[in-house]
């Protein structure tokens, strides 16, 4: 019998300042049983981040024809193509290839170590490598609940997420 994902529920109040977007999100995040908090977390992170582009959750590690988050426009060109972790090359060269525009989100420390050994091999992608802070996301998943209220301000590229907790900021790391 396989395994069933982890319903969770955020409410966020979000103000994204460096691109003058301001809503009230309501998302539904399905984790997938092998997916830890933390990636669960980048990837609504991620969301919020990227929320003026009009993106939207995909199934995700549930198929690995398609990525994380995209944005596909009224006349379905894949606008923006978004993976969180550390994928393959080969995942890397899909993207380039299918998307206009592709980011990673990676969200370890190690990361960096991973960028470093496949940066000379993605000369010529248009790829954008973003690194979300570690320890931030693990202080986030200990105040997460299944229903989960957040209030998230991004500027100048950093996070600023109030809890019912504690406040938790980081700044978004460029890699690339």
């Amino acid at each position: 019998m396989a395994l069933k994902p982890t319903i969770y529920k955020f409410k966020i109040a979000l103000s994204n300042l460096d691109e003058n977007f301001f809503d009230q999100l309501e998302l539904t995040v399905a984790q997938h049983p092998s997916e830890t908090p933390q990636r669960m977390l980048c990837r609504v992170l991620s969301y919020a981040l990227f929320a003026h582009r009009k993106v939207s959750f995909t199934k995700g590690l549930s198929d690995v024809d398609v990525p994380d988050l995209w944005s596909v426009s009224n006349d379905d060109r894949l606008l923006l193509w978004i993976e969180v972790g550390e994928p393959s090359l080969d995942r890397l060269k899909r993207a380039h290839r299918k998307a206009e525009e592709a980011v990673v989100v990676c969200f370890k420390d190690r990361s960096k170590g991973w960028w470093e050994s496949l940066e000379a091999k993605t000369t010529g992608l248009s790829l954008t490598v973003l690194q979300f802070n570690e320890s931030a996301l693990e202080s986030l998943s200990g105040v997460l609940e299944r229903t989960t209220e957040l209030s998230i301000t991004i500027t100048e590229n950093t996070f600023y997420i109030a809890t019912n907790v504690e406040p938790i900021e980081f700044e978004i790391q460029s890699l690339n």
